[in-house]
């Protein structure tokens, strides 16, 4: 069952892709609101943080790689760059825009690396800037909303929504980066991609 999930989501266009990078941003806030099931607590210590990372590896980047191992290595490299995110942002900085927005530069950097190694992207600057530009706009979407829960910034509504829309965007913006990331030719025609 698993691998047939694995051929359909390697077979999926940029539509579906964008709306598993949505899935596990409404998973992610899910498992954020849920702490008593997740009692471990602590900056990027709780299970939220491991899930977090887990589940977007495997709705986003499992189409990008084959193998068991190659799998796993992915799904570690996820729980790894939320950690390492989480990190990043709460180191002292002049804003909070500044360590998100670095944040979120730094894990898509390195997610899209450890993919295209192990899989089916080549290692190319068009992959690289796209990257970048996913982690500036989604880290500072964070850090802004994060300076509006000080009352520094104003922003309409609810703070936390920012925060939500920004992890989003993240997730949102380096899927679609990926998507569109230089492939082989012979891995194009094999995954479906336009």
């Amino acid at each position: 069952m698993f691998e047939r999930y694995l051929e359909l989501l390697r077979r999926a266009n940029l539509t579906v892709c964008v709306l598993f990078a949505l899935a596990s941003t409404a998973l992610w806030w899910a498992l954020s609101n849920a702490p008593a099931l997740f009692p471990l607590g602590g900056t990027g210590h709780s299970l939220v943080t491991w899930a977090t990372g887990a589940v977007y590896s495997v709705l986003v980047l499992f189409r990008y790689v084959e193998g068991r191992w190659r799998l796993a290595t992915v799904a570690g490299a996820g729980v790894f760059s939320y950690w390492l995110g989480i990190q990043i942002a709460a180191t002292p900085a002049e804003s909070y825009l500044v360590s998100t927005a670095l944040a979120g530069v730094v894990t898509a950097l390195f997610l899209g690396y450890v993919v295209a190694r192990l899989g089916r992207l080549r290692l190319a600057w068009q992959l690289f800037a796209m990257l970048a530009g996913a982690g500036v706009l989604g880290g500072g979407v964070i850090g802004w909303s994060m300076r509006a829960d000080e009352g520094l910034l104003p922003l309409p509504g609810d703070d936390s929504l920012w925060f939500v829309v920004g992890h989003g965007l993240w997730q949102v913006l380096t899927c679609v980066a990926m998507y569109l990331a230089p492939q082989d030719a012979a891995v194009r025609s094999a995954v479906g991609t336009d």
